[in-house]
Parts: structure tokens; C-alpha cells; sequence
């Protein structure tokens, strides 16, 4: 499944990777912030990545960045749906916006961003993306460099 971007502004629509929260699940449960684990693999399946594919990105990519900004709570028993979305790629990082609703509602619950940077695991250096990982991604435009002070 081809990803579409830009995402409409009304996530989660169809063409998005949705991970489907069992029920019991809260936001802690969710791998990280935002349930952004769980989204993300949802992610690289719909680009079409076998497991050991997303097993290998996964282990070969660090989160750089990561910021989360919760709108409202979540009950225990609540089913919850995680959107995530690839907003920018780079040389060597992913950037991704996520999305957490309410399952009954659609309420939105959380939202946020993070920055993952592929590495060579021996050394821990950035390195850049493999081409066989890049011709999978979606269209989506390079990150606008970084500012001075955080080179």
C-alpha cells in the first residue's frame, strides 16, 4: 500500500498506517509517547517492509528528537488508534508526525513529532539512508536544515 501525501487534514482516513490499540491499552502500553512504536511499524508494513526489514530499521535508527503534547486522557478499557506519518526524510533521519484519537469518538488525545537518524550500530555515527529503505518511503520533501547553533 502507497502512502499519500500530504495527509488531509481531518487523520486517520484510510491511506494512513493506523495501529489499532487492543483494548486494555493505554498510552504507556503504546510503546513510548503517543503510542508512536506501534504506529510506526503499522507504518513500515504499509511501505511494504517484511518484519525482519522493520526489525533491522528499528535497530538501526536512534530517536534524535521526540516531543508529545496531550490534549486528553484515556481510560484503560479505551481503544485507541495511533496515525503516524512520514513528514520529511533527510540523509540520514526520518521525521515523523503521530497522531493518537479515541477509537468511539475520534477524539483527538495526543499528538507529536519525532526525528529518528539511521546509524552504523558499531560506531553509533549518523550514516545515510539505504537506498533499498529510501525507494520505499512516500514522497515527502527534505527537512529544512538546521539551525547553526544546534550543528
Amino acid at each position: 500500500m502507497r502512502l499519500r501525501q500530504p495527509w488531509p487534514s481531518s487523520w486517520p482516513s484510510p491511506s494512513e498506517a493506523r495501529f489499532r490499540f487492543p483494548p486494555r491499552a493505554g498510552y504507556n502500553r503504546a510503546a513510548g509517547p503517543g503510542g508512536r512504536g506501534g504506529a510506526r511499524f503499522a507504518f513500515w508494513t504499509a511501505c511494504g517492509l517484511s518484519l525482519d526489514e522493520i526489525r533491522r530499521v528499528e535497530d538501526e535508527t536512534v530517536l534524535a528528537e521526540v516531543e508529545a503534547r496531550y490534549h486528553a486522557p484515556a481510560a484503560f478499557y479505551e481503544e485507541l488508534q495511533a496515525a503516524a506519518l512520514l513528514t520529511a526524510a533527510g540523509r540520514s533521519s526520518l521525521h515523523f508526525a503521530y497522531r493518537v484519537t479515541r477509537r468511539t469518538d475520534g477524539a483527538l488525545l495526543a499528538e507529536g513529532r519525532a526525528v529518528l537518524v539511521y546509524i552504523e550500530p558499531a560506531t553509533g555515527r549518523s550514516r545515510p539512508l539505504p537506498a533499498s529503505l529510501r525507494e520505499r518511503l512516500p514522497p515527502v520533501p527534505t527537512p529544512p536544515a538546521r539551525p547553526s547553533s544546534l550543528a
